[in-house]
């Protein structure tokens, strides 16, 4: 793995989810983008891992749990409505209700990545890519964290 050139490759995917995060995003089109610019295949690639396990862990970090109904917590219940759940396939909803119940993703990631979810080009989204649009979702969220506590300690320095 050339690093540089991946870390590279993760500042470029990292603006065009701030640039374009509003609109529908596939990380096949990010992925286009990258190879346009001259990254290869196994630097996309390793680019994409590399901003997976910086916010979801390693693969298989988090087991399949829960079932297709509910998503739930001790303050609050969320059930897909048919075109979620139409649209998830069995692995990537488990996946996702993993990552809710652990604690990776709250009530407001978990609405985000079903938006995304929803946009989603393919018409039924697997495990590999709802890891993808989750891990997107938090990179964007970790983004505006971090400027937002560079503009607030800017501001106490000056």
């Amino acid at each position: 793995m050339n690093k540089p050139r991946v870390l590279d490759a993760v500042g470029v995917i990292g603006r065009f989810v701030s640039d374009y995060w509003d609109s529908c995003v596939h990380y096949g089109e990010i992925s286009e983008e990258l190879f346009d610019r001259g990254f290869s295949d196994g630097e996309i690639e390793d680019a994409y891992i590399w901003i997976e396990q910086s916010t979801l862990g390693p693969k298989g970090a988090f087991k399949d749990q829960g079932n297709r109904e509910t998503f739930a917590t001790q303050q609050s219940i969320r059930r897909l409505g048919p075109l979620e759940d139409a649209k998830l396939d069995s692995k990537a909803h488990g996946a996702l209700i993993s990552y809710f119940n652990k604690g990776l993703i709250d009530s407001v990631l978990l609405e985000e990545v079903l938006s995304r979810v929803m946009q989603s080009a393919s018409s039924i989204v697997g495990k590999k890519e709802l890891r993808r649009l989750t891990a997107l979702t938090l990179f964007n969220r970790f983004q505006v964290e971090w400027k937002e506590l560079l503009q607030h300690s800017n501001m106490l320095l000056h």
